[in-house]
């Protein structure tokens, strides 16, 4: 298939259909763009018709910038809509069985406070597996769920102070000083452990070779 156009990687369809209850949310961007040109005719009307409705959702959730919300949540709404009719017509019983698609009522409100999804993809923290299982046996055991959510909460607000994020304090929005910004720009191991790579500036014209190969 033609990829031109679209910002994914070579398509490795081998290893997708060799690692099918193992793929990332790369393979499932990339099959969402792409299933729907090859599922024409092969499926039912209903089966077509929720591809095409879960493809265009998609496409308007991975927006890194939102230049009017007005518009932007309006559109969303509708597609989201789209998808929930889409199932109610093939199968209503994942309304209520998948949790997933609960959650797409939600995403409006959470767009309109957080800003755009893709920046809240939940794929990243499969990492913190293993840190949840520490946080669970190094509790005192007499409320596990609340020691381990405390944890995270704590983590996510030095994540959150750190990366230059804002807090209300006293009907005034702050952030931290600049010196505490910018530990994240300057210690790797900080962005390390909080997963940030610093972006590199792209100037026109420039070009760089690896003399290693």
């Amino acid at each position: 298939m033609d990829i031109d156009g679209l910002t994914i990687p070579p398509i490795q369809a081998a290893y997708m259909m060799q690692y099918k209850n193992g793929l990332i949310g790369k393979h499932f961007k990339t099959l969402m763009q792409t299933m729907v040109f090859h599922l024409h005719g092969l499926v039912s009307e209903d089966i077509f018709k929720l591809v095409k409705a879960v493809s265009a959702l998609g496409s308007v959730l991975w927006v890194h910038e939102i230049d009017n919300m007005k518009e932007y949540t309006e559109h969303l709404t509708i597609l989201i809509a789209n998808v929930l009719d889409a199932f109610g017509d093939h199968d209503p019983a994942k309304i209520l069985l998948k949790i997933k698609l609960h959650l797409l009522t939600h995403i409006v409100e959470d767009v309109v406070r957080f800003g755009p999804a893709i920046q809240n993809s939940t794929e990243i923290f499969e990492c913190f597996n293993a840190i949840f299982c520490l946080c669970s046996i190094l509790s005192n055991h007499q409320a596990p769920s609340r020691d381990i959510a405390r944890k995270f909460a704590a983590m996510d607000r030095l994540k959150h102070i750190l990366s230059g994020g804002f807090w209300q304090q006293d009907n005034e929005w702050v952030q931290a000083a600049y010196n505490v910004r910018q530990v994240l720009q300057t210690m790797p191991i900080i962005q390390r452990h909080l997963g940030w790579v610093p972006p590199q500036k792209i100037v026109a014209g420039e070009l760089s070779f690896n003399i290693n190969g």
